[in-house]
């Protein structure tokens, strides 16, 4: 149930992720920048996974799958 939620959260994260390591790779930003843009990006993912959907029922729907 929770499983597209996980997938597209992680998708536009490491989407904008990447977008971060190579702004800082073409030295359009420094690496103070880009750590902060990370720790940004992995939080607001957090927060989705943790208020959007409830956590330990996402956890358990998408990593431990019963049966």
């Amino acid at each position: 149930m929770y499983f597209p939620l996980v997938i597209s959260v992680v998708l536009v994260a490491l989407w904008l992720a990447g977008g971060i390591v190579y702004g800082w790779w073409k030295r359009f930003y420094g690496w103070f920048v880009a750590l902060g843009s990370l720790g940004a990006v992995g939080g607001a993912a957090l927060l989705v996974i943790l208020f959007v959907g409830p956590y330990w029922k996402v956890i358990y729907d998408t990593v431990i799958q019963p049966g």
